[in-house]
Order: structure tokens, then C-alpha cells, then sequence
């Protein structure tokens, strides 16, 4: 899900792919086989890259 995220130069799909890949990274912080701050970080360098894409 990562890497259709980072391959996706539409805004729109990587709004909602973005919303899909958040949400999986909750649910292995929430299970532990993801460390949450790990999670975190994750999520803000994407979050950061979507902000990028015109």
C-alpha cells in the first residue's frame, strides 16, 4: 500500500490511499507488531509527501 501511495502523482488518489495506509499503520501499532512511534513517524514523512504532490 506504501508503494502505490509513493507511485501515485494524483492528488486525489493519494488523499485516499493515504487514508487507507494511516489506517493500517494504526491497526500494527495497535497490535504491537509495529512499534506506535514508528507509526507515527511513518505516517508524518507520508503525509509530508502527499503535501508535495501538485
Amino acid at each position: 500500500m506504501i508503494k502505490d501511495l509513493r507511485e501515485t502523482t494524483s492528488r486525489e488518489d493519494a488523499d485516499q490511499k493515504l487514508n487507507a495506509v494511516k489506517a493500517q499503520l494504526d491497526r500494527l501499532a495497535t497490535r504491537r507488531l509495529l512499534h506506535p512511534n514508528k507509526a507515527a513517524n511513518m505516517k508524518s514523512r507520508l503525509e509530508r509527501f502527499v503535501s508535495t504532490i501538485d
